[in-house]
């Protein structure tokens, strides 16, 4: 199975390297893969992490456990990699990482030379990121090794047949934190590992932690000064668009705050197409500029989304309508309803929301109306919401801390 798995890596990368002649994403996806070749040796004193995330999503997985770490103990270096060029672009500069990097491709002459290049003492993945040679090639190494914000649900490819057989390395990890406990109870079933402990998702501190701290901005305060509801509609694809745009003309008297998943010159002309006049660019405006006819305002800066939640009444996640729904918990943590898109099902996290009527599923136009009409005038729910949150997250809240702790306890050892 592992020589399966290996021929269709390198076939991977084979033809991303033929893709990148035509596709931007793919060229750096591509030129990524030997940046790690160019990370310094360790210094004297210090003591390096490394932790491997998908892309941006995972890093807000990380980074309360990356922000506790460096304020334990100062000599702590993080090694941050990316499997993905929008991770990597997004977050190199972040203030939280020590170094940022992209994995390599993960083919067994690869995975050692990485390793010895950046030396860490302690090794953790985040949720889902299953690289079977470096895996093994860490286990062979001694490093301790954690896996964080981990969710397997019933049936989850890497420990069900055929993919059992690599699945197993999954046993290597020292400590796998999980979501839930139904996860727990899969690892045991499936691949015999009995070294999980449930302690819910790091994510939780992360959004506690952003809505903590006060924010302003002067277009957005201005805008948001009057009587009218405000949605905010973030991380929508252009497969969000066609329906956020009959759904805009629905409500005339609600004002609308977009931030798109990614800033393309496509979809924000698309935006502008759409509603003329009654829409402003952020970066083209100012406090004086936004008359009384701008119901819009598409945000095309990266890195304001998550603050931004807070002026909503109602939030929208996009991604639904496309390959899954985005950071709900971001939206969520405000006490206020978020909608979203069909395409949620492997997000534990939604499903623990929709439970709860602080998230609704909507699938067309139709039930999107209906669900942002509730969401705006319906203060008994808004008040139910409001209660129902922020109970879930104070329940949530705390295991940044525990999986800090333990990787202290891991390079005290070490």
């Amino acid at each position: 199975m592992i020589h399966l798995y290996t021929v269709g890596v390198f076939f991977l990368e084979f033809f991303a390297r033929i893709g990148s002649l035509f596709s931007p994403k793919l060229k750096a996806w591509v030129r990524g893969r030997n940046h790690w070749k160019s990370i310094p040796a360790v210094e004297d004193g210090v003591t390096r992490v490394w932790l491997h995330c998908a892309s941006v999503g995972e890093f807000e997985q990380a980074r309360p456990v990356i922000k506790l770490l460096r304020e334990k103990d100062e000599q702590i270096e993080v090694v941050v990699s990316f499997f993905s060029p929008s991770g990597f672009e997004a977050l190199s500069a972040n203030s939280d990482i020590g170094i940022a990097t992209y994995m390599p491709t993960d083919l067994p002459w690869n995975a050692k030379p990485f390793l010895d290049r950046i030396n860490p003492s302690l090794v953790l993945f985040v949720k889902y990121e299953f690289w079977y040679h470096m895996m093994q090639a860490v286990h062979e190494l001694a490093i301790p090794y954690g896996l964080i914000s981990a969710y397997f649900p019933k049936g989850y490819g890497a420990l069900s047949w055929p993919g059992k057989m690599l699945g197993k390395r999954i046993r290597q990890f020292d400590r796998i934190f999980t979501q839930d406990e139904a996860s727990i109870q899969v690892l045991s079933e499936s691949i015999g590992y009995e070294q999980a402990i449930c302690i819910g998702d790091t994510r939780v501190d992360q959004v506690l932690a952003i809505q903590s701290v006060s924010f302003a901005h002067p277009v957005i305060d201005n805008f948001v000064s009057g009587d009218e509801r405000i949605v905010v509609i973030g991380s929508n694809w252009s497969s969000d668009d066609r329906l956020l745009f009959d759904l805009i003309q629905g409500f005339p008297n609600v004002k609308f705050i977009v931030a798109p998943h990614e800033l393309g010159e496509a979809q924000q002309m698309s935006w502008i197409s759409e509603f003329g006049d009654k829409l402003a660019v952020l970066s083209q405006s100012t406090p004086q500029s936004l008359n009384a006819d701008v119901q819009i305002v598409y945000v095309d800066q990266i890195g304001l989304l998550s603050k931004l939640y807070r002026y909503a009444d109602v939030s929208y996640v996009g991604g639904g309508f496309g390959s899954a729904v985005h950071n709900t918990l971001e939206a969520a943590v405000y006490n206020k309803p978020v909608i979203c898109g069909p395409n949620n099902k492997r997000f534990l996290e939604i499903q623990r929301l929709k439970q709860l009527d602080i998230v609704s599923e909507i699938h067309n136009l139709a039930s999107f109306k209906l669900a942002m009409k509730r969401a705006l005038e319906d203060e008994q729910y808004r008040q139910e919401v409001e209660q129902a949150s922020s109970k879930f997250f104070q329940n949530q809240k705390g295991a940044s801390q525990v999986i800090a702790f333990w990787a202290l306890d891991q390079l005290s050892q070490s």
